[in-house]
């Protein structure tokens, strides 16, 4: 169940966007990453929203899409918007060569991000947010294509139960950041929730920026 946007309908929210500026972001592991996945603290530069966050530190929560890609913890980047995880990582790619964002990996970042993913230990108060994050990173990646549904452990399956009610929802507020180096290598994909309505125009800046990307 991957959403898809037509080049027209991204167009046109370009155009009525004007020029884009240029983005950047940070990422570093945090107390509750849990082995080279989330949960990941992220902070994006250069960007007219503020990003959908559980702490009112500068940083919002966030899981990686991919699994053989990898980054600098620390590092500034460049970074682009979109309804995609360019050049898809391990799989889900289609035929331009992205990985079009799961319905239901949406659904389950926003109930994350907003505090109201049942089963998760917020609070710390059981000792399992950092199991649990790691339990909801194995969710998303099995919903991205980059596990197999074995690799996912019982809360993970939890969670994928929860994730379902997304089926037909679309994407909301939830994007991709896409995440590159000095040369323009990509180094992974990031999951953000953008208040609305700023949304509908960074998918499109995001879509550009990956056509001109593909194109040079």
């Amino acid at each position: 169940m991957k959403m898809r946007v037509s080049a027209l309908a991204a167009a046109a929210v370009l155009c009525a966007a004007g020029a884009a500026q240029a983005a950047f972001v940070v990422i570093n592991q945090g107390a509750y990453s849990f082995g080279n996945g989330g949960e990941f603290n992220a902070q994006l530069t250069g960007v007219s929203f503020s990003p959908k966050a559980l702490s009112s530190s500068g940083f919002f929560e966030t899981f990686c899409l991919e699994v053989p890609e990898n980054f600098q913890p620390g590092a500034t980047y460049s970074a682009s918007i979109a309804t995609f995880a360019d050049g898809g990582g391990a799989g889900g790619q289609d035929s331009s060569g992205t990985d079009p964002l799961s319905e239901l990996t949406a659904y389950l970042y926003e109930q994350f991000i907003t505090g109201n993913l049942a089963g998760y230990d917020y609070a710390d108060s059981l000792g399992q947010r950092k199991n649990d994050a790691g339990s909801l990173q194995q969710a998303i990646w099995y919903l991205e294509d980059e596990i197999a549904l074995s690799a996912v452990n019982a809360k993970g399956l939890a969670f994928l139960a929860i994730a379902a009610n997304g089926a037909g929802q679309g994407l909301g507020d939830v994007r991709v950041v896409n995440v590159y180096d000095n040369s323009g290598g990509k180094r992974q994909s990031q999951l953000v929730s953008i208040p609305s309505p700023g949304s509908l125009v960074l998918a499109g800046v995001g879509l550009a920026v990956a056509a001109r990307r593909r194109r040079a």
